[in-house]
């Protein structure tokens, strides 16, 4: 639908618009709830969704007669191609390096403390909300691998 010469990126613009209106207007009726999928929650969802398929189809597919534009998504494409191709590996490896640093002690007293304890602590002690500093010093360190692992085109396959 999207590659339509007549305009049916416009029309998906359009439909995205009109189900979002809807839904507010519905919501006046039906309050939004999620836990119960209310049909004023699933228009909202489903606006929502259209307008940012419209976004995406206008940033990546129509970008290139934009430099500026072009030169980012090619930054962000190559970005997501990088996790992409390694998917599995960084998946299992994700899994591995938890469960090693769950399992490996560290001191040899009689309370030995996991790398997992020890390294939690540590964030602990700066960071206002360590498991978001945890899950995003773990996304640095597997996006650092994912991006080199593309760099040099050494992609794990099942």
């Amino acid at each position: 639908m999207l590659y339509q010469k007549n305009r049916a990126g416009w029309r998906l613009f359009a439909l995205g618009s009109l189900l979002i209106t809807f839904a507010f207007i519905v919501s006046t009726f039906l309050p939004f709830g999620k836990r119960m999928w209310s049909p004023s929650f699933a228009l909202l969802t489903a606006g929502i969704t259209i307008l940012l398929l419209v976004a995406l189809h206008i940033l990546f597919d129509r970008a290139h007669k934009l430099t500026t534009i072009h030169s980012i998504t090619q930054v962000v494409v190559s970005f997501f191609n990088a996790f992409g191709r390694n998917a599995f590996f960084i998946y299992f490896g994700k899994s591995i390096v938890l469960s090693l640093l769950l399992n490996i002690p560290l001191g040899d007293g009689e309370n030995p403390v996991s790398i997992y304890r020890w390294l939690f602590s540590w964030i602990d002690s700066f960071s206002v909300n360590p498991p978001l500093t945890y899950a995003l010093f773990m996304l640095t360190l597997w996006t650092i691998i994912a991006l080199f692992l593309h760099k040099f085109k050494w992609y794990v396959k099942l």
